[in-house]
């Protein structure tokens, strides 16, 4: 039974010795601050992200109204009129 007997460093996935065991409980402090911190910063981008959408929506519906489709005057259209949707009816093709 010479061999059943195997030091800490010998062993796989075992921890070489107490100051290889600090340095590896400080390592996993330093990850879980830098997670909490990366965590944060996540849901401060993701409230923004949709407070920008929001505003975007806003603004698109603001430059898509023109007189036709909004109380707005002709006159606040600009030199552009707006285009005039033809008839989805087709040709009957008799003289």
């Amino acid at each position: 039974m010479a061999g059943a007997f195997r030091t800490a460093e010998q062993q796989p996935g075992a921890v070489g010795g107490p100051a290889e065991l600090i340095r590896r409980r400080a390592e996993n402090e330093s990850l879980r601050a830098e997670y909490e911190g990366l965590r944060a910063e996540n849901e401060g981008l993701r409230a923004t992200n949709a407070n920008l959408q929001q505003r975007m929506e806003a603004l698109e519906r603001q430059v898509g109204l023109n007189s036709s489709n909004s109380g707005k005057p002709p006159s606040s259209d600009g030199l552009r009129k707006p285009r005039r949707i033809r008839s989805i009816r087709g040709r009957s093709g008799k003289p």
